[in-house]
C-alpha cells in the first residue's frame, strides 16, 4: 500500500525517482497548472529544485523526480 500525505489543497501527486523506493503520493498547495508547466518545460537534467514549506513540513522535490498528477 502506498501512503498518501496531504500538505495543503492541491491535486494528488505520485512522485518517483532517486531516493524514493517505490511511489510516494501526496498533495501540496500547488495548483495543477504548475505541475503541467513543469512537465512541459523541464526535462532532466534541465529543470529546477523545488522546496515547499507547508506548516511545519519542508518538502524537497529535486529536478530528477518524476511527478504525475493523479
Amino acid at each position: 500500500m502506498i501512503a498518501w500525505e496531504r500538505h495543503g489543497d492541491g491535486p494528488r501527486l505520485a512522485l518517483q525517482g532517486p531516493g524514493i523506493k517505490t511511489i510516494r503520493e501526496m498533495s501540496v498547495g500547488v495548483p495543477r497548472a504548475f505541475w503541467d508547466l513543469r512537465r512541459d518545460l523541464c526535462s532532466f537534467p534541465d529543470g529546477f529544485e523545488l522546496l515547499l514549506i507547508v506548516g511545519d513540513a519542508v518538502i524537497g522535490i529535486p529536478r530528477s523526480t518524476r511527478v504525475e498528477v493523479l
